[in-house]
């Protein structure tokens, strides 16, 4: 998306063709309302141009997609990844800046993806995030440090300040996602494992993740 022409003409062909899947998917009665993740960057590639000017090819991939994206009824929640993986991003200002400057533009669908690992990697602190981001905040992932099960022995986020602090800016009821990245996925994958603890065994991950959770005073959907 932020590359030559050529590469922005193949980036907006591949999101209108995911557009075209999703739309397609109601036939089977499967809706889909929320694309998330690092939708307008390339993951790992660095980017030699100031904010300003990622900012502009970002605002211009994203405007070319508003009308597809309006007619598939679907909204899109952007990440900010951990440091080795956004190179275009990066702060939690320029990601204000660039939903902001999206949504002024009327088309009301652009949202932050919030995920607590990549946060702490960075060493930014998630309550101050959370009260920057407010109700930008449309979409979450719950991870503790090193892709741990929230609150697991070596997990060091305060969840019960960060659970309040999405409840003081008005976020009491959010669609959240665990993303712990296990063996399996490592295996093929591996790089995502890079830097990180030895995965927890699944699905007793989730099950520490959905205990601790319910004791910090989160009520979880059937």
């Amino acid at each position: 998306p932020l590359g030559d022409e050529e590469q922005f003409q193949r980036a907006l062909k591949t999101f209108r063709g995911v557009l075209k899947f999703i739309v397609a998917l109601r036939k089977f009665g499967i809706k889909v309302r929320r694309i998330t993740g690092p939708s307008c960057f390339v993951v790992g590639k660095p980017y030699e141009m100031e904010w300003s000017e990622r900012k502009v090819r970002m605002l211009r991939f994203y405007k070319k997609l508003a009308p597809d994206l309006k007619a598939a009824e679907v909204e899109v929640s952007i990440e900010l990844l951990r440091d080795k993986e956004d190179k275009a991003i990066q702060t939690v200002g320029n990601w204000i800046d660039l939903i902001d400057s999206l949504n002024v533009l009327k088309y009301g669908i652009f949202s932050a993806h919030f995920d607590t690992y990549h946060l702490r990697d960075r060493g930014f602190d998630l309550v101050a995030a959370v009260r920057l981001l407010g109700l930008r905040i449309q979409y979450l992932h719950v991870n503790g440090d090193g892709r741990l099960p929230a609150g697991a022995p070596g997990d060091c986020i305060l969840w019960r300040e960060f659970l309040q602090a999405l409840v003081d800016v008005g976020i009491t009821e959010i669609t959240a996602a665990y993303e712990p990245f296990c063996a399996k996925v490592r295996n093929e994958f591996a790089e995502l494992g890079e830097g990180l603890p030895p995965p927890v065994d699944e699905p007793g991950g989730f099950a520490t993740m959905k205990k601790n959770l319910t004791e910090f005073g989160v009520r979880l959907a059937a």
